[in-house]
């Protein structure tokens, strides 16, 4: 700015006024760098009010408050325990005595103190209800006497000092709340509570008193996870099969109806030029997808692919058995557990599998058989052990362990 009022100065040019130039020139620098002569060193925030931050994620929907904290004691050391509410913090809406907040545009509580309280939201929502745009806000709260509602005011005016340059036409939204007897709270508090995936409940508390509003994503917060699944596909995790079943299996384990995408997806996974990878993971989510759209006889034949494939481990093959005995499908269970045994013999996991297998259909004797040569195998210590155990001394009781 100083080096612009320099260069507007013409009459530095003027030969004709060298005793001029000698006295202005420097002022110039006198008042060019006056700033830096002001310039403090700055530690860390002191004294009674301390700036405070809390977010709460509801999926991708992101809502962070952030403001000056207020203790109920004041600086000099006295309790204004009992004198917040219609005394520190005066009821309605009320002149500061500067700029614009005046007796003839009185203005509401600015929620904190000194800089604007603020509450910045990532995506549009809806604030007990009503729509607001995605963004950052003022946050006032016009306090009343009971049993009146108060007002919660999201202004567009983010980056004021209090409320002295409050005006009603910066609203954003208004809503009422009511506020309600709480436990005590030393410090002016902002918080969530009842959070869930598509809503939260924020609360500011102080002293035994508390107002709360509810906020919801204005979109269903499972379309914002997929379209930002989308866009993830699109970036460098698309070179690489193991987004794309990922997000095929997500699609179908959270019901979300595209399943002709999520076919789409899971094909990529496997036959994809560099990046396709025809494996167990791969060849189930697509028996899933194809599940989930009613093409039954399709799934069974990719899931017998998926099994059958060289690289699937016995594991893998378990866990499927373990899922059709979960699903009530004992007999296709009981099938699978036998051929993972044939596949991989002399193995505790598919000992134990047989073991399950029987002991489903009743058979304890072979059961235990198969139990006890599971415990002979080495299985590792721990849980899996512990299991193992467990069945031998129910199947000799004659019960089913599963």
């Amino acid at each position: 700015m100083y080096l612009k009022l320099f260069l507007k100065l013409k009459f530095f040019e003027m030969k004709t006024f060298p005793i001029l130039r000698s006295l202005v020139l420097p002022l110039f620098f006198l008042f060019a760098f006056a700033d830096f002569s002001f310039s403090q060193i700055k530690f860390q925030p002191t004294g009674d009010n301390q700036p405070s931050e809390v977010s709460q994620w509801m999926g991708l929907v992101k809502t962070t408050f952030w403001w000056h904290s207020v203790d109920v004691h004041a600086p000099d050391g006295k309790d204004r325990r009992g004198h917040i509410w219609g005394e520190l913090v005066p009821f309605g809406l009320n002149s500061e005595g500067f700029a614009w907040s005046t007796t003839e545009n009185p203005t509401p509580w600015r929620a904190g103190s000194n800089e604007n309280t603020t509450v910045e939201f990532s995506h549009d929502v809806k604030i007990n209800g009503q729509f607001l745009a995605a963004g950052k806000y003022g946050f006032f709260i016009q306090v009343e006497k009971e049993p009146a509602d108060w007002t919660l005011i999201f202004s567009k005016t983010n980056a004021s000092w209090g409320a002295y340059f409050y005006k009603k036409e910066d609203d954003a939204l208004r809503v009422s709340a009511q506020p309600k007897p709480f436990s005590h709270s030393e410090w002016l508090t902002y918080e969530f509570d009842d959070r869930q995936l598509g809503s939260c409940t924020a609360r500011m508390r102080w002293e035994e008193k508390a107002v709360e509003f509810k906020i919801e994503p204005a979109t269903d917060p499972k379309q914002l996870i997929l379209a930002n699944v989308r866009k993830q596909l699109r970036s460098e995790m698309g070179f690489d099969w193991k987004p794309w079943q990922q997000a095929a299996q997500w699609c179908v384990d959270e019901k979300m109806g595209n399943l002709d995408e999520a076919l789409s997806w899971s094909e990529f996974s496997i036959s994809s030029q560099f990046i396709g990878q025809k494996n167990f993971q791969t060849l189930s989510t697509k028996a899933n997808v194809l599940r989930a759209m009613g093409k039954t006889t399709d799934a069974d034949a990719t899931m017998k692919m998926a099994v059958a494939e060289p690289s699937t481990t016995a594991l893998e093959i378990h866990m499927y058995a373990r899922g059709l005995q979960g699903a009530g499908k004992k007999q296709e269970a009981f099938e699978i557990f036998k051929m993972n045994a044939e596949r991989n013999p002399n193995q505790w996991l598919t000992s134990m599998g047989l073991a399950r297998g029987y002991s489903m259909l009743g058979d304890y004797k072979m059961a235990l058989k198969y139990a006890k040569a599971a415990a002979g195998q080495n299985p590792p210590e721990g849980q899996n052990k512990k299991t193992i155990e467990k069945a031998v001394e129910m199947l000799t009781a004659g019960k089913d362990f599963n």
